[in-house]
């Protein structure tokens, strides 16, 4: 399914794509610089950047990776279908919930 977003200027509708919604839009981006894996940043295109850091990382990390992956899918879709634009703390905050949770999981 495509889905239209404005872009930076709101006249203008572009196709949205895996790497803007997932790491490449301004605010998605800032977010990655500001989580621990902003190190990791690269413009290869998603996929290789994806499958390249699940090479590099550990099985914790994977899985921190994955949250932090998640959690940005679902930001963005509450801004894309819901209308709300949701701050780096709010998302940081659902990270944290379920990095806990998840932290949880494995210790059992």
């Amino acid at each position: 399914m495509l889905i239209l977003y404005a872009g930076d200027v709101v006249s203008k509708l572009k196709v949205e794509t895996a790497d803007h919604a997932l790491r490449n839009c301004p605010d998605i981006c800032e977010y990655w610089v500001s989580s621990a894996f902003g190190r990791y940043l690269t413009d290869d295109p998603l996929h290789v950047w994806v499958e390249d850091l699940l090479r590099k990382l550990d099985m914790e990390e994977c899985c921190l990776f994955a949250t932090t992956l998640w959690v940005t899918w679902w930001g963005r879709n509450e801004l894309v279908f819901r209308g709300k634009g949701l701050s780096h703390e709010i998302i940081y905050q659902k990270y944290v919930v379920h990095r806990e949770q998840y932290l949880k999981a494995v210790k059992k």
